[in-house]
């Protein structure tokens, strides 16, 4: 595609992979029980994918389904796709499961009672950028709580100390 001033936009494929894994020795989300396993596909299936790519990479990208992108030696192409987004059945999951709102403050609790925290670490830099929180909406439908912290909160400005006050406030009520 050739704009009016001659520069032209060539489109290409670049074998990069985003992915996100699981601590399988965490307290609340390892393990291989029945309850821990139902946990992190509700976590898989209440991530919005396509939303994803279509903020983060203005809809540029692909799903993956695998470790190995596609044009990549290794690549197997006959692979299912990743479950789809649908956060019903995420929550159905986790009733099923015993991981319900017993407090009614909206959000799940642990099979036992206890309050379900998940630690997370996600790094993303967002200098002079709009805030965007359509990804914490999907979570949240699924019911799961999630806290914006720097730039996913206020991304008026680069403001490292504001973000890292903020993720330590955060932390400390852990």
């Amino acid at each position: 595609m050739r704009g009016a001033c001659g520069a032209e936009r060539l489109a290409a494929v670049a074998p990069n992979l985003i992915f996100t894994y699981f601590n399988m020795d965490d307290p609340q989300l390892g393990g291989l029980s029945q309850e821990r396993i139902a946990l992190r596909r509700a976590i898989g299936m209440g991530f919005n994918t396509p939303d994803f790519i279509r903020v983060m990479y203005h809809g540029q990208a692909r799903p993956a389904n695998q470790l190995l992108p596609p044009h990549v030696e290794g690549h197997d192409a006959s692979l299912p796709a990743k479950a789809p987004y649908d956060p019903a059945a995420a929550r159905a999951l986790l009733d099923r499961f015993g991981y319900k709102d017993r407090d009614g403050d909206g959000f799940r609790e642990l099979p036992d009672g206890k309050p379900q925290v998940l630690d997370v670490d996600t790094i993303v830099v967002c200098a002079g950028q709009e805030p965007r929180r359509e990804l914490v909406a999907a979570l949240e439908a699924a019911g799961m709580k999630s806290t914006l912290v720097g730039g996913a909160d206020v991304a008026a400005e680069l403001d490292a100390k504001r973000a890292i006050e903020q993720g330590t406030r955060v932390a400390l009520r852990l």
